[in-house]
């Protein structure tokens, strides 16, 4: 017998979606195909970095169990003056 299939949660975050359905099936839940994106970046910029940067980049980020760019983020954060 079929069970009834759960209806799907919201996401804010990609990282809170990627956590989800690592934990969860998509049997379990009425899905359907997404067309348009479903999260999207404001601004993207490229940042041109020497490979011993990035190499320090890296081991910074996995020592905090952060990727890359949410590092980089971090720091940009703290150094813009915000009003509040």
């Amino acid at each position: 017998m079929k069970t009834k299939a759960q209806k799907m949660p919201e996401f804010k975050t990609i990282d809170e979606m990627a956590t989800f359905w690592q934990e969860h099936s998509p049997l379990d839940f009425d899905v359907v195909e997404v067309t348009e994106p479903v999260f999207v970046r404001q601004n993207v910029i490229e940042i041109p970095l020497q490979p011993q940067e990035m190499k320090a980049v890296e081991k910074i980020a996995s020592s905090l169990g952060m990727d890359n760019a949410e590092l980089i983020r971090q720091w940009v954060l703290e150094k813009l003056p915000l009003a509040g």
